[in-house]
């Protein structure tokens, strides 16, 4: 259901879901991926960055662990940029 609703563009709704999930589930690991993408593409990038973080610490040794952490760098630069033009007078 959450996937569908990320591909349909849904991604408020499909945060929601996400989240419930990790309520019944918090082991799973692909919830935490997904719901990092999920907030990527809803503009949270702090929020992201945090879901696949989570990731990482439950997966050290995901076979997607470099693509994980690139994601994150750019975020830290997103992050780091958005900061920089908020405080600009």
């Amino acid at each position: 259901m959450a996937r569908a609703l990320h591909e349909w563009g849904d991604y408020r709704d499909t945060v929601t879901t996400y989240l419930e999930m990790i309520t019944l589930v918090p082991d799973e690991l692909r919830v935490y991926l997904s719901i990092g993408q999920s907030y990527e593409s809803l503009g949270r990038p702090a929020d992201a960055m945090a879901a696949y973080t989570r990731y990482l610490g439950m997966e050290p040794g995901a076979d997607n662990v470099d693509g994980i952490r690139g994601r994150i760098e750019e975020l830290v630069r997103v992050i780091g940029s958005d900061s920089a033009r908020s405080t600009a007078p």
